[in-house]
């Protein structure tokens, strides 16, 4: 039946990509995020203007990413026994260090350039030119159908993200050496079935290789899958429930910021399933918003680690240090278990046939974890845009998560 909602929505969604897909346009946005973690006393702070320009190349999309970045993370002291320790080569000279204090703040602005149409992706670029390491990044996506299946492989190569260690590295304040700035170079593959109608499944596998300036080399696999209900179906308004489950496991547990560590959360094991909930409504012609909320539970795994994982001489000479610092050079493995919630929020206008505007907003709540996001954008297309708005709204991806 034609008037059905699943086919309407689907058809619409094809004609806005085609009438996209066909044209240039300019998009930039304002983000602003900020992560703590309790458990380690660490925060990150990180603010964007995310500019990318698509054009028609090829048969399929010319694309140039521009992201102006700042990030930074709470102060660290070496009058303090406990922090002063866990930053570097701090454990080496607390209370005669050659600083007092240090609090990490780094400024760059990474470079992409991509091509797309509706089956590949190419992309080449770089990690922040300013940061203390800078690297070359790629990725090659490509997506097909099997049936009624859709399914893609990805092979990239990205910048690790969670701090400013694993992203831009970091300076040491006993060596002034720089260690951090890991690179996940990794291999995905993904498989759906959602024909619009009331039941859609998705799973996902990857294995990656995780490299740093100074950082002990890792490895790391996950395995993902869910399903989700469209309880609501209609031709302006959806809602979805689902139901997600989650494994992934990291072979070493380099989660801290001493030297050889990068920062980046990495159980020897994680299992979690979520329960998501979507509303997706179309006000008129021109205004969509989407709502969201979930709720998780997880247990998660992590081994002991030492303070400098891949280097014995520095760990030897902590470890001699000891009786002097009442420093104990080794992280303890820990085995917990807890509830997570998240809640969410986006929407966007189309205020002239040219011109759309729009934002996000995310929040994450566990014991020892609360990062929060949010983005406004805009976006203009040089030829205009009349198709019905599809949900849900379209924020910038910045290159560094593309």
């Amino acid at each position: 039946d034609e008037n059905e909602a699943w086919y309407v929505n689907n058809a619409k969604r094809q004609l806005q990509g085609i009438e996209r897909d066909e044209q240039a346009y300019i998009t930039a946005a304002i983000n602003l995020s900020s992560q703590t973690s309790t458990q380690n006393e660490s925060t990150l702070g990180a603010g964007a203007t995310p500019i990318e320009a698509g054009f028609p190349l090829w048969g399929g999309t010319g694309i140039v990413k521009l992201d102006p970045m700042t990030i930074s993370s709470q102060e660290t002291r070496f009058d303090e026994t406990f922090a002063g320790s866990r930053y570097g080569q701090g454990a080496l000279c607390i209370f005669d260090c050659p600083l007092l204090s240090i609090k990490p703040k780094q400024q760059g602005m990474d470079i992409g350039l991509a091509w797309q149409n509706e089956q590949w992706r190419i992309d080449v670029g770089t990690t922040p030119l300013g940061f203390l390491v800078e690297d070359i990044v790629w990725g090659v996506n490509y997506n097909g159908d099997l049936g009624d299946f859709g399914y893609g492989v990805t092979f990239n190569k990205r910048p690790v993200t969670s701090s400013v260690l694993s992203y831009a590295g970091l300076e040491d304040v006993f060596t002034n050496q720089v260690w951090g700035g890991v690179r996940a170079t990794q291999l995905q593959l993904s498989l759906s079935h959602d024909l619009g109608l009331d039941w859609g499944f998705w799973g996902s596998t990857n294995y990656q290789i995780l490299q740093g300036k100074n950082v002990k080399d890792n490895q790391s696999y996950s395995l993902m899958g869910g399903s989700y209900y469209r309880y609501i179906r209609e031709r302006n308004t959806e809602l979805s429930l689902g139901l997600n489950l989650l494994h992934w496991s990291y072979k070493y547990n380099l989660s801290e910021e001493t030297w050889g560590h990068g920062g980046y959360y990495s159980p020897q094991n994680y299992l979690g399933a979520s329960l998501p909930v979507i509303f997706d409504k179309r006000v008129g012609h021109n205004f969509i918003y989407r709502l969201r909320a979930g709720v998780s539970w997880s247990t998660t795994t992590t081994d002991d680690i030492a303070f400098f994982p891949n280097d014995p001489i520095l760990q030897g000479q902590a470890e001699a240090q000891t009786a002097v610092t009442g420093v104990v050079p080794y992280f303890e493995g820990d085995t917990s278990s807890g509830l997570s919630y998240n809640l969410g929020a986006s929407f966007e206008y189309r205020f002239t046939p040219h011109w759309f505007f729009g934002g996000y907003v995310n929040l994450d709540r566990a014991d020892f974890y609360e990062p929060n996001y949010a983005q406004l954008y805009f976006r203009y297309y040089f030829n205009p845009v009349y198709s019905e708005l599809a949900f849900p709204g379209k924020p910038v991806v910045p290159y560094a998560s593309y």
